[in-house]
This record gives C-alpha cells, sequence and structure tokens, in this order.
C-alpha cells in the first residue's frame, strides 16, 4: 500500500477535527448520548492524534529537504546548522528526536519491570500474566508508531481492570507523545486536551501507586511541558526518594538541573 501524501493526512486531519466538532454539538442538541458522544470522541481523538503524529513526520522529512536544497543551491550544504535559533527547523529535529528516544528507553524499562515484578510486589493495579504480557504488546505499538492501536490496546486492558498502574502510565505517557505531535501541527487545542488527558492518566497512576517510579518521571516531564515548573520539580523530589533505576535518572537529569 502506498504511503498516505501530505495533502492526504492534512485532509483526514480536517475530517477528524471537524467530526469531534460534529459530535460536541450533537451532545449539545441532545441528538447524542453522553456515554455515545464519550466512546465515539475518544476514538476520534485518538485517529486524529495518529494522523497528525504522521503528518509531523512528513513535515519534519519536507523541511529536511527542503533545507538541504536551499543549502546545496547557496553552497552552504556541509555547514554546521544554526541550533540556536528558537523554534528552528534543527531544534524541532533534535526535539522530536529526543522523544522518540524517550519512548523507546521507555519501553525496554516496561518490558523490563513487567518481567522483574511478582506475585508479592506492592503494586496496587493487576499484575496477572495476561495482563502485564498485554501491557508489553501495548507499549510496543506505541514505540513503533502506532499509536492509534496503542493507546486502544491499553483501553481494552483499562476496560478489565481500571487500576493497572502499568496502562495508566504508559497510555499517559503515549497521550503526551501525540500532545506534542499535534502542537507541532499547530493544532495547540487538541495538543492542550491531549495533555490534560496525559496528566490525569498519569495521576491516577501515581494515586494509585505513589512508589510508581515511571509514572512519577512521566508527570515531571507532562507538568514541564505544561509549563509549570514547581509541580515538575515537586514530582521529581518524590522521585528522588524512590530510589529510581538509572535508566530514569538518566532520562530526568536534564529537568532536574532546573530545580
Amino acid at each position: 500500500m502506498a504511503e498516505p501524501t501530505t495533502r492526504s493526512l492534512e485532509e483526514e486531519r480536517d475530517f477528524l477535527l471537524r467530526s469531534i466538532e460534529d459530535l460536541d454539538a450533537e451532545l449539545a442538541a441532545g441528538d447524542l448520548s453522553a456515554d455515545d458522544h464519550e466512546r465515539l470522541r475518544d476514538d476520534y481523538v485518538a485517529r486524529a492524534a495518529a494522523t497528525l503524529r504522521a503528518l509531523a513526520a512528513r513535515t519534519a522529512e519536507d523541511e529536511a529537504a527542503n533545507e538541504a536544497a536551499d543549502a546545496a543551491a547557496d553552497g552552504t550544504a556541509g555547514e554546521p546548522a544554526d541550533e540556536g535559533a528558537a523554534g528552528g527547523p534543527s531544534r524541532r529535529f533534535v526535539w522530536a528526536g529526543g522523544l522518540a528516544v524517550f519512548a523507546v528507553v521507555a519501553g525496554l524499562l516496561l518490558a523490563n519491570f513487567a518481567g522483574e515484578r511478582g506475585a508479592s510486589d506492592a503494586l496496587t493495579g493487576s499484575i496477572e500474566p495476561s495482563l502485564r504480557q498485554k501491557n508489553t504488546d501495548c507499549q510496543r505499538l506505541g514505540a513503533e508508531g502506532e499509536m492509534e492501536a496503542s493507546l486502544s490496546c491499553f483501553d481494552e486492558i483499562l476496560a478489565e481492570d481500571p487500576q493497572n498502574v502499568d496502562a495508566l502510565t504508559y497510555r499517559g505517557w503515549y497521550l503526551f507523545l501525540t500532545a506534542q505531535s499535534a502542537a507541532a501541527s499547530g493544532v495547540d487545542d487538541l495538543a492542550l486536551e491531549l495533555l490534560g488527558r496525559a496528566e490525569s492518566n498519569l495521576a491516577q497512576a501515581v494515586e494509585i501507586d505513589p512508589e510508581a517510579v515511571e509514572a512519577r518521571a512521566f508527570r515531571a516531564v507532562v507538568f514541564n511541558r505544561m509549563g509549570d515548573s514547581d509541580a515538575s520539580c515537586a514530582e521529581l523530589a518524590v522521585l528522588d526518594t524512590l530510589d529510581p533505576p538509572p535508566m530514569i535518572t538518566d532520562l530526568t537529569a536534564a529537568l532536574a538541573a532546573d530545580c
């Protein structure tokens, strides 16, 4: 199957965003039940987030190609790119690359922690082996960029076990990543909504298991992105008391340096 074009992705984005608005209007008019509205809206939001992520990646590729072409045309090919320019393409690429690395490392953490947890662990959420494996599978989908499938997968776990800490934690993290894609595409309202949902999932995870180091670390990142440095630093302070593994401290070191 041919890869979608930038135009087709933009059309899909516009369609999904209009559909979300239509659902809200139908709810307000009483033409749609609250349950149906929530179910359909969640589906459209997940699909819109996946489309925005694909569009952001395509836009980054196009910008990189244009930069290379411009550099070749003016004879500056091979010179260092200006990464200090606020909002410039190079900075966006570094930020996107950092998130991708963070996502992959997070996947390794989930697979490792899920395999180490035993029946005697003090985790409040389910440690049913089948759900543990499904959590790993859901997270792997997200690490591979299949955000819509990943979020739906976590939803299935939470439908069976609403207090599953791993599912809440990593659903929150991948919502954060899709919020970044929405922001990169200029859809700020959706980005804010996704950020709020991400924080809500992570807050639930922390409430269920106050010692969930992954949830604490991810929540610190989300608070930082929301501009709440005090809340981010507070999460990092708690995290520091939980003796997090080196992978987590390495990932949060840049945030901690600002606290």
